[in-house]
């Protein structure tokens, strides 16, 4: 007896894609800590050379590793990211009021000095 699959056991081109590209997101971003790893590495052996002192700066290809990094990581970070969500709320939340929306109830504190104040100078609100 063989199996049939069905439309939903097969995975849609569309996740497919995602998957992929969330992937080579992740080896984009690897591939940058990896520079900026060595461009730490390159700055600890360049100062550890004789002839150097601790006031000199890197050499230029440091800061080039170091921005080359920026760029690999944060390009595997937006890469790898997921599809962005819709910033408008539900039809569940357009039911709702202004008031329901922003409740607080964990805010509510009622154990305040107003007894205390109300015993000691009395009431003048009257």
């Amino acid at each position: 007896r063989t199996s049939r699959r069905t439309p939903t056991d097969i995975p849609s081109k569309d996740l497919r894609v995602s998957t992929t590209m969330a992937g080579t997101g992740a080896y984009v971003q690897y591939l940058g800590l990896a520079i900026l790893f060595h461009a730490g590495y390159s700055t600890i052996h360049y100062k550890n050379l004789p002839g150097t002192s601790v006031e000199n700066l890197p050499p230029a290809d440091v800061y080039v590793e170091v921005l080359l990094a920026f760029i690999c990581t944060m390009i595997g970070s937006l890469v790898k990211a997921n599809k962005l969500q819709p910033v408008r709320g539900g039809a569940e939340s357009l039911k709702r009021t202004f008031d329901m929306e922003n409740s607080r109830p964990e805010f509510q504190y009622f154990a305040h000095k107003g007894k205390a104040m109300k015993k000691r100078y009395g009431d003048k609100s009257t």
